[in-house]
């Protein structure tokens, strides 16, 4: 056993990191989710938010609009582990929502706009005990605020494509 488990230590590794990564992603690294979001609420009056955004979520760890809008077609890094304000565990383990920046164009402080996104769609239970799967997820952008705009945020309803 001892030296099976030395000559497969390798590719061991390589699968439990795998397998790992697929559970904090929700989906292995080869999966691709298509998002098209539409806008539904938005308090941010300090520039123009895109009333429809197409979004593509990498099982690898990245993701990218795909519609020319204010945030650009750049791909972004999607935050798997929490943030610094999360729990040990939910460092561990993940969060239930994925969560990324855009940084602000033309901007000298370092300013982002803050995502996030449900990973699954939201499974709601009925008073018989059935359970129904929610049809949409919600993007959230929360801004910075400002004097002019003290609480920034949108919404937008996303459907699977």
């Amino acid at each position: 056993m001892k030296k099976i488990i030395k000559k497969l230590w390798f590719p061991l590794m390589f699968l439990i990191l795998i397998l790992y990564h697929s559970f904090l992603m929700q989906m292995t690294p080869w999966q691709i989710q298509k998002l098209d979001c539409k806008l539904n609420n938005t308090n941010i009056n300090s520039y123009k938010v895109p009333s429809n955004i197409k979004l593509e979520i990498y099982g690898w760890g990245q993701g990218k609009f795909t519609n020319n809008q204010y945030f650009g077609t750049k791909t972004f890094g999607i935050d798997k582990n929490g943030n610094q304000f999360d729990d040990f565990f939910e460092k561990i383990f993940g969060t239930y929502n994925y969560s990324f920046e855009i940084p602000y164009k033309n901007n000298e402080f370092d300013e982002t706009h803050y995502f996030s996104i449900p990973k699954k769609k939201q499974i709601l239970i009925d008073k018989n005990g059935n359970k129904i799967r929610a049809k949409i997820r919600m993007l959230l952008l929360l801004d910075y605020g400002t004097e002019e705009n003290e609480y920034p945020e949108a919404f937008w309803f996303c459907e699977d494509l």
